[in-house]
């Protein structure tokens, strides 16, 4: 705006824009606080609810206005913008959209400041409190201790458990031992000699290599 003033060589202060920039972010907080407010208040009466989304409503319509109107200029100020008088108009227009946003913004504030909403206010928290009370009261209750077992119990529990592991842990123990036990194998079978000619295991019994008949002499026992 500073450089279209000089370019235009007119006295026109450009801080205007700068102004409805700054009553535009305070608007949009404001709005955005009165949406919840509106939803979760217990107004006293239809007419205060109706009075107070009229104030939301105005609110919210001429800040849209502003910010469409100021985003205009910020991105394409020569369409906007090609004579002294265009600019001329543009701050005016700017000017009186921002006043009147911030009369409904003051009207938002005084609402809030007013004794009918702080009342609102105070019993809503009220209402809040006791609901945490009520709830807090209620998990304390499902929040039972677990049952503690007595020594008596503890000690047969350990009995138990110890009777399973010396009646099971036998019984498989003895049947590993009837499959690996050497017992079930035959001495002599296991008492071979090797050939030292064809590489034939025999018998111990035998004196000659059943294949070859070569004459264990030499041959060792395995």
């Amino acid at each position: 705006v500073r450089d279209l003033v000089r370019q235009f060589d007119l006295r026109l202060d450009a801080d205007f824009l700068e102004l409805a920039l700054n009553g535009i972010i305070e608007s949009r907080r404001l709005a955005s606080f009165t949406y919840p407010l509106n939803y979760f208040t217990n107004f006293r009466s239809n007419e205060t609810k109706e009075m107070f989304e009229f104030q939301q409503a105005d609110l919210q319509g001429y800040l849209e206005r502003l910010d469409k109107l100021t985003d205009e200029l910020t991105k394409t100020p020569q369409t906007r913008i090609k004579t002294g008088a265009d600019l001329h108009k543009f701050k005016d227009q700017v000017t009186e959209l921002s006043q009147v946003l911030g009369r409904y913004f003051s009207n938002m504030m005084d609402y809030f400041a007013s004794d009918e909403f702080q009342e609102i206010a105070n019993y809503e928290k009220k209402i809040m409190q006791k609901k945490q009370t009520i709830f807090a009261s209620k998990s304390k209750d499902t929040k039972k201790p677990a049952p503690k077992r007595s020594v008596a119990s503890s000690g047969r529990i350990v009995e138990e458990t110890r009777s399973v592991i010396t009646t099971r842990i036998p019984e498989e123990t003895k049947e590993v031992e009837e499959v690996t036990s050497p017992l079930d194998f035959d001495e002599e079978e296991e008492q071979l000699w090797r050939c030292p000619r064809c590489t034939y295991d025999n018998s111990l019994a035998r004196t000659n290599c059943e294949m070859c008949q070569y004459k264990r002499e030499s041959a060792q026992i395995q």
